[in-house]
């Protein structure tokens, strides 16, 4: 049995020195965190000249953001997976594609990670649209949100680091 755990451990530290050589990171999966010092804040951008091998999910996201009618549907894509497989960079390499830019009139980035109050996710996608006004009441930031995409065709809304699964909170 000794021997056995050896043989294994070594075959462990063989794939982890593996993926340290093509840029693969350990991902500590515990609980998340509401430590501020943990939550990890993502952005839309990214340096293009680090990512390689994405060019067909790149082409399928752009392919199926592309060719809904957004005048009678909502397309809703989900990027799901482990952590640590890309699904952020992924997002990223969308949303500042040229193709996605010229698409869409607005582009709003919003990090949701645990803290999933309504009102804090209102106002995020406010700032992104340039809007510094910080509110608290529901009601007034779906106004002021409505106002400032009334005029658009087409709004592109990024929720990267999704972690909630309670239908409730969604719903609201």
């Amino acid at each position: 049995m000794s021997h056995k755990m050896k043989t294994i451990m070594v075959s462990l530290e063989e794939a982890f020195n593996e993926a340290n050589q093509i840029g693969l990171w350990a991902v500590e999966l515990t609980n998340k965190s509401s430590n501020p010092e943990k939550i990890r804040l993502t952005h839309p951008y990214v340096d293009n000249s680090k990512i390689v091998g994405r060019d067909d999910d790149i082409s399928s996201v752009k392919r199926m953001l592309s060719s809904s009618d957004n005048k009678t549907d909502l397309p809703v894509i989900g990027i799901v997976g482990m952590g640590g497989q890309g699904k952020t960079t992924l997002a990223q390499l969308v949303y500042k594609d040229d193709t996605v830019v010229r698409h869409f009139d607005e582009r709003i980035w919003v990090c949701v990670y645990d803290d999933f109050k309504v009102e804090r996710l209102l106002n995020e996608m406010l700032q992104s649209l340039g809007n510094r006004v910080e509110m608290t009441n529901r009601e007034a930031l779906v106004k002021e949100l409505k106002k400032k995409t009334k005029r658009k065709k087409r709004c592109l809304l990024v929720l990267d680091d999704v972690w909630n699964e309670k239908n409730d909170e969604w719903e609201s």
